[in-house]
């Protein structure tokens, strides 16, 4: 039996992280999706996913630095306009 991918995905919007479960969960794939990067990177830590997707904006911080609190070796994509300067 094949083991599903396991992916987590981070945005302090929580319509996203429903339609991101919506189009993305299925047999094949487990979802998790998190508001709180500090329950995200937790999370993240703990379990080891295939695959990290992470919003570049958050609240207090980015996904660059949640990207490097996780540590090396983790796979994860940054996503959102990375060309709006932040504020």
């Amino acid at each position: 039996m094949q083991q599903r991918l396991k992916v987590v995905y981070l945005d302090d919007e929580p319509e996203l992280c429903e339609l991101f479960e919506d189009l993305f969960a299925s047999a094949d794939i487990e979802v998790k999706t998190f508001t709180d990067p500090v329950r995200a990177v937790e999370a993240v830590q703990r379990e080891r996913p295939d695959l990290f997707f992470v919003d570049f904006r958050l609240p207090g911080t980015t996904g660059i630095e949640v990207a490097q609190q996780v540590g090396p070796g983790e796979k994860y994509l940054i996503t959102g306009e990375l060309s709006v300067p932040l504020q």
